[in-house]
């Protein structure tokens, strides 16, 4: 939440996933964020997300979580990447899965 506060864009909804067993060695774990967010208006935001936007989400998630900061800073762990999804993108999941 904070980082979308940074981000100058509402956040609606949010998942996370890792990438922690990378089939070559040379590639480090990473996790992948994928955010459902708007303008402050409310209006959709259709772009990737600014790499200055990235890296407030990869300050933030240091700032609350000192493994992850001991890890980025080791080079252990990839920059957190940020996919940003179509509005209603999480709605749709979810009745999908009540559906099932």
């Amino acid at each position: 939440k904070a980082a979308s506060d940074d981000w100058n864009l509402r956040l609606k909804d949010y998942t996370c996933v890792e990438y922690f067993n990378r089939p070559t060695g040379k590639r480090r774990p990473k996790y992948t964020v994928y955010v459902e967010v708007t303008n402050e208006d409310g209006s959709s935001v259709d772009r990737q997300m600014k790499k200055e936007e990235i890296d407030a989400l990869d300050q933030r998630l240091a700032e609350a979580n000192q493994l992850y900061e001991l890890f980025r800073k080791k080079n252990r762990l990839h920059c957190v990447e940020v996919i940003p999804v179509k509005s209603g993108t999480f709605e749709r999941v979810r009745r999908a899965m009540v559906r099932s």
